[in-house]
C-alpha cells in the first residue's frame, strides 16, 4: 500500500507495519514523511497515509492520539502550501477547519482526559492566523 514512500532502511519495519494496517505505524510514518526523516517529505504522501489512519477503525479508539492526528493534518496542509500544491488561503483554512475539530473534539470528552498544552496550542494557532485568514478572505 506504501511501496511508493521510499524509506530507508530503519523506517522499513515502520513502513511494512503501516502497510499491514498498524495504526502507530501509520502515525509514525506520516511523522518520518512530514519531517523527511528516513524518507522523502511530502505533503502527498502524508495526506496518503492521513487518509487511511482516518478510515482505521480504531482511529477514536484512544482520543489523545486521534487528537494528535489533527495536528498531522494541519501540518501536512503547510507542508502542501509550501511546497507550492496549494495557496495559502487554502493551507490557513484547512488548518483552522482540522484544529478546530482537534478543539471541538477534546472539548466533548471528560475533562480529565483533556490535553491542555495541545488545547493550547490549537488556541494560539488559531488566534494567531486568524488576521491572516480574514486578509486572505477579502481578496
Amino acid at each position: 500500500m506504501f511501496e511508493k514512500i521510499l524509506v530507508t532502511g530503519d523506517l522499513l519495519p515502520i513502513r511494512e507495519a503501516a502497510c499491514e494496517g498498524d495504526l502507530d505505524a501509520l502515525i509514525s510514518l506520516t511523522r518520518h514523511v512530514l519531517a523527511g526523516k528516513h524518507t522523502l517529505q511530502s505533503g502527498e504522501a502524508a495526506f496518503d497515509i492521513l487518509h487511511v489512519i482516518f478510515d482505521h477503525k480504531d482511529f477514536y479508539e484512544n482520543l489523545p492520539r486521534a487528537w494528535g492526528v489533527y495536528v498531522l493534518c494541519s501540518q501536512a496542509e503547510q507542508l502542501l502550501y509550501r511546497e507550492g500544491k496549494k495557496n495559502r488561503k487554502e493551507y490557513l483554512t484547512r488548518s483552522y477547519d482540522y484544529l478546530q475539530w482537534l478543539v471541538k473534539a477534546m472539548l466533548h470528552a471528560p475533562r480529565p482526559m483533556w490535553d491542555y498544552e495541545l488545547l493550547e496550542y490549537a488556541i494560539t494557532w488559531m488566534k494567531e492566523h486568524a488576521p491572516k485568514l480574514r486578509e486572505e478572505s477579502t481578496f
